[in-house]
């Protein structure tokens, strides 16, 4: 069983307009919707965020993998990359 907690949300004219629209095709309640939408936007920041670290990563990798890289040519041919 979930817990839920009452909070109050203030809205403009017309999110509250479109909020109504979306809530008579639906057929769902404002809090439903309104719960659906921010569960989706917490879920994509999540996912912008460990991507953010992972491209972060990545460079960082990279950076180490081009060097190591170089070592070795260096070595093999006495030649570097970039």
């Amino acid at each position: 069983m979930t817990h839920s907690k009452k909070i109050t949300i203030t809205l403009s004219k017309e999110t509250t307009r479109k909020l109504n629209h979306l809530k008579r095709q639906s057929g769902l309640d404002c809090s439903t919707l309104i719960e659906k939408a921010l569960c989706t936007y917490l879920e994509r920041e999540k996912k912008k965020k460990v991507l953010s670290f992972m491209r972060r990563g990545y460079t960082y990798m990279g950076k180490i993998n081009l060097e190591l890289a170089n070592d070795c040519i260096g070595v093999d041919e006495g030649t570097t990359l970039v």
